[in-house]
């Protein structure tokens, strides 16, 4: 809440406070991703709808290596922690990434996923991620993270170290 009578101090903290800054836009011809708080993925504004929760976990997991290839192995260990089925958890990997590589070409993105035997990455020119920008000083580092990233999984917790000591 903004009380009257507003002033100019008032109004440039609250905007600067907002969960998603203003002013972060996805590049056109780029899919717009947010790390910083729950992860979200967006096409000219719109929220990607993805047929299954663990395609979107598995796109956050190869968007947090910026482009670096992960085997299946190392992506089962992510997703699937704890699990003691590798053999239905590498059948089940093979069906996310199928209907992950259906949902991207849908909206555009075929290139963005990356398969090279049985190695995955994503191509980042496809993207404009809050992460990256932090990464290499474009986005105002005192405004754009504040603690959270990408909360609703429990792998990401390693990079908020990275991101806490990254100043």
């Amino acid at each position: 809440y903004i009380l009257k009578p507003v002033m100019d101090n008032d109004l440039i903290e609250v905007l600067q406070n907002l969960r998603n800054p203003i002013g972060l836009h996805s590049d056109t011809g780029k899919l717009e991703t947010r790390c910083f708080g729950n992860f979200e993925v967006f096409k000219d504004g719109v929220p990607l709808a993805f047929k299954r929760k663990k395609e979107k976990e598995i796109l956050a997991y190869l968007i947090c290596l910026k482009g670096a290839t992960a085997t299946k192995g190392e992506i089962c260990e992510a997703i699937f922690e704890n699990s003691n089925t590798p053999e239905k958890d590498n059948a089940y990997l093979k069906t996310l990434i199928y209907s992950l590589k259906r949902d991207l070409k849908r909206c555009g993105f075929e290139n963005l996923l990356i398969v090279n035997n049985n190695a995955y990455s994503v191509d980042t020119r496809y993207l404009y991620c809050d992460y990256y920008s932090f990464l290499t000083g474009v986005a105002d580092k005192a405004s754009s993270y504040r603690g959270e990233f990408m909360n609703q999984y429990s792998w990401a917790e390693q990079y908020i170290f990275e991101l806490e000591n990254y100043y």
